[in-house]
């Protein structure tokens, strides 16, 4: 168990490159089912960015006229009389340049002048009637009223935003338990996916969390910040939109910045993603062969290749947080640039009452000290979504990363079956089995089984023997169809079972493998797992049959409630298999498989499931696969194998007669125990 085999089961051969967002969009239409909650999120999002410019436009008021020891009636008088003044004074210019034959230039541009009061006192006279009737008197009152104005748009702000991220945490956590649930069945498949158990692991638990975390943001954040942004944006354009169009010309610079991080973002969180999961591996495989690495004394070993995994995805982990950082600090540099851009340009033109920077027009009429004021404020209220939006950034490069990971495994379930057959549906198990000039390997190139054919007639039990790596229990995986022959066919009487529906095949067959296979759940479930529609009193007459009811009452501490434990572990080897076995009469089958059955339990134990099995075989056809010679008393014929081919196949007395490989494999367990 080496560094570079670790790798290689945890899916390092997925190689890390530039990848695009398409994966990570494909998994964002899912969330567009969920049309409900994204629109109550999208009206939120709306409604706090208003919130958020209008608390902001606020400071006006205070700078403008309150702390003048004004009020808003005094400050609108003020207002349209300057307005009423700038308007005759436009108007005497436009008439002595008319009088005196002045330039069309010069025409036009004491004509914008003239309009722009004019609209300028439109405006205040729209506001007229507002300040006139709601607006309190004495400068005093007037700040109570700005103050009252920015905690109950505070209060709003927040509420809504609590809404608005409720509704987006449902669609994304939705979506993410979808997706969780797609790959899980995916992973069932088992067709051209790693079948690494810590790969596995680590897409459902981290990658599919962080597309869930994706959309979230991109729904959430990533809609509410630009909002916000553009909310103070189209404010600070209501007062100059020149000034602010001169405010951001450092944007360029800082997109081609935010352009690159982004490519290191999603390469180190590729990177993270598969070196998360040779951790869960490595994790995995120490616990389960626990008592080896205690035998070998290995536990300093496994330690330390366990930390050499874990400081490489703490390696990968700084490495994005370095690369987010420069992206906080990237936007931040881009709010800062913006800020002295426009204290500079914007002071210039207040303190100079201009309305021209280097000839260049930024104003269409000089700015007063409040304009100016709420224009900074508005651009500084910029910084925060800006700043907001680099963790946004990495979160949602994080989820393209983990979409990469995901959905082609997704994927790569539905693709259709290469000669799929016919999908018929059997109701019935009963009929000879023939193999046919049957030849496997899960390599062309190294064949396990070559040219095999026998027949297993209706309600006969075969044993097959043979050593290890023979093909035995390959010979189970192509009945099963867990696998398909490169050529040659199965037969179950008149059909080819490439031609049956894989779930009404194995409908009719119940196996029994060597090492059982417990769930975490009570010994009532796994009994009756594959056979939901049994009652309890069905549970318990299998469970007699296996001979298992006796101790499962006796010797159990909640009886049929109690929990069998991760893989059985509260229950003996004897007691596992003796439920295997329950679970697989339960079934009812026409065709029980034993695969090394009995090979891991003691004498006992055998010797009580064997009773249970000589009269549970009768009328059904049974194939066992043993090395154990005892098992060879319920069979009516035994197959012998050796290298992918059959020695020979007839009875005990007829092999032991003809067949000198089956006598020496006889032998085998008698030398060992003497």
């Amino acid at each position: 168990m080496n560094n570079s085999q670790t790798k290689t089961q945890a899916g390092a051969q997925e190689p890390v490159s530039d990848l695009s967002l398409g994966n990570l969009w494909r998994a964002v239409r899912m969330a567009f089912r969920f049309r409900f909650s994204l629109a109550v999120s999208f009206a939120c999002s709306i409604l706090v960015a208003t919130l958020w410019a209008a608390n902001i436009t606020a400071v006006y008021p205070v700078v403008e006229f309150v702390f003048q020891k004004k009020d808003a009636h005094d400050w609108l008088a003020e207002q349209t009389a300057s307005a009423t003044h700038a308007i005759e004074e436009a108007q005497a210019k436009l008439d002595d340049a008319g009088d005196q034959d002045a330039s069309a230039a010069s025409l036009a541009e004491l004509g914008k002048e003239l309009k722009a009061s004019e609209h300028r006192r439109e405006r205040l006279e729209t506001w007229a009637p507002w300040i006139s009737n709601y607006a309190p008197r004495g400068a005093f009152m007037t700040l109570v009223y700005v103050v009252a104005f920015l905690m109950i748009g505070t209060v709003l702000k927040c509420s809504i935003r609590a809404v608005g991220d409720v509704a987006v945490a449902r669609v994304g956590r939705r979506v993410a338990a979808d997706l969780r649930g797609q790959f899980f069945k995916a992973r069932l498949k088992n067709r051209n996916l790693d079948s690494d158990l810590g790969n596995a692991a680590g897409r459902i638990a981290g990658n599919v969390g962080a597309i869930g975390t994706a959309i979230q943001t991109l729904f959430g954040r990533a809609v509410q910040e630009p909002m916000k942004l553009v909310s103070c944006l189209l404010a600070a354009a209501m007062f100059n939109w020149r000034l602010l169009l001169f405010s951001l010309i450092a944007i360029p610079l800082a997109a081609a910045c935010l352009s690159s991080l982004a490519r290191l973002i999603r390469r180190a969180s590729l990177k993270t993603f598969d070196e998360r999961c040779m951790l869960i591996s490595r994790m995995i495989q120490t616990f389960r062969g626990i008592d080896v690495v205690k035998a070998y004394n290995m536990e300093s070993y496994e330690g330390r290749q366990f930390t050499q995994h874990s400081m490489t995805v703490y390696r990968e982990q700084v490495k994005i947080a370095f690369f987010t950082s420069l992206v906080r600090a990237n936007n931040e540099m881009l709010g800062v640039a913006a800020i002295s851009i426009s204290v500079l340009a914007g002071g210039h033109l207040v303190l100079n009452q201009q309305t021209h920077l280097f000839g260049v027009p930024l104003a269409s009429a000089p700015m007063t000290p409040g304009d100016i004021m709420t224009f900074f404020f508005l651009i500084v209220g910029c910084s925060d979504p800006l700043r907001k939006l680099s963790d946004v950034y990495g979160q949602i490069q994080g989820g393209a990363a983990a979409a990469e990971r995901v959905i082609p495994a997704i994927d790569a379930s539905k693709k259709p079956e290469p000669n799929p057959g016919k999908g018929l549906r059997i109701a019935s198990g009963k009929a000879p089995i023939q193999f046919e000039n049957v030849t496997f390997g899960y390599h062309p190139s190294r064949l396990v089984l070559e040219d095999l054919s026998f027949e297993i007639k209706q309600g006969e039990t075969l044993a097959i023997i043979g050593p290890n790596g023979c093909g035995k229990s390959t010979m189970v995986r192509l009945l099963m169809r867990f696998a398909e022959p490169l050529s040659g066919r199965i037969m179950l009487g008149d059909t080819d079972i490439h031609d049956i529906q894989r779930r009404s095949l194995r409908k009719r067959i119940a196996l029994v493998t060597q090492s059982p296979v417990l769930f975490s759940d009570t010994i009532e479930n796994n009994i009756r797992y594959g056979s939901k529609q049994a009652t309890e009193i069905d549970v318990i007459r299998a469970a007699k049959k296996a001979h298992a009811h006796e101790f499962i009452v006796n010797a159990t501490v909640a009886g049929y409630q109690t929990n069998c434990g991760d893989f059985g572990s509260n229950l003996s080897g004897g007691q596992q298999q003796r439920i295997s076995v329950a679970r697989a009469i339960l079934r009812d089958p026409d065709i029980l498989i034993l695969d090394e059955a009995s090979s891991q339990i003691d004498p006992k134990s055998e010797e009580l499931i064997h009773d249970s099995l000589r009269e549970f075989v009768k009328n059904r056809t049974a194939i066992m696969i043993t090395h154990r010679m005892s098992t060879l008393s319920l069979a009516d014929r035994i197959l012998v194998m050796d290298r992918g081919q059959i020695v020979d196949i007839g009875t005990h007395d007829e092999l032991m007669v003809r067949c000198e490989r089956y006598r020496i494999l006889r032998e085998l367990p008698l030398k060992k125990s003497a």
